[in-house]
């Protein structure tokens, strides 16, 4: 085993390897993006609230609509009542 090793060491040439990692810069290149520094669970969380935020807003809007909507059938219901067009309401 010993001996195999030594005649793999014999042909083996840096320069063609492409597994070898090297360091020549000095320096090591990150992404700018501060989520990317955070941790895996970070970035999942703050995914997780920008659904959170999304959904609230999702359903802010449809409370309003149901909201306007009531609104707009009790002024028709009046207007029938009283006689006049639902427009005018």
């Amino acid at each position: 085993m010993l001996r195999h090793a030594e005649e793999s060491t014999v042909g083996y040439e840096e320069s063609k390897d492409r597994d070898l990692v090297t360091d020549d810069l000095g320096f090591t290149v990150e992404a700018s993006d501060m989520i990317f520094k955070a941790g895996q669970s970070k970035r999942i969380w703050n995914e997780v609230y920008k659904v959170y935020v999304l959904l609230n807003v999702l359903f802010s809007i449809c409370v309003f609509m149901v909201i306007n909507y009531d609104r707009y059938i009790w002024n028709s219901i009046t207007a029938i009542i009283h006689g006049l067009p639902g427009w005018m309401f």
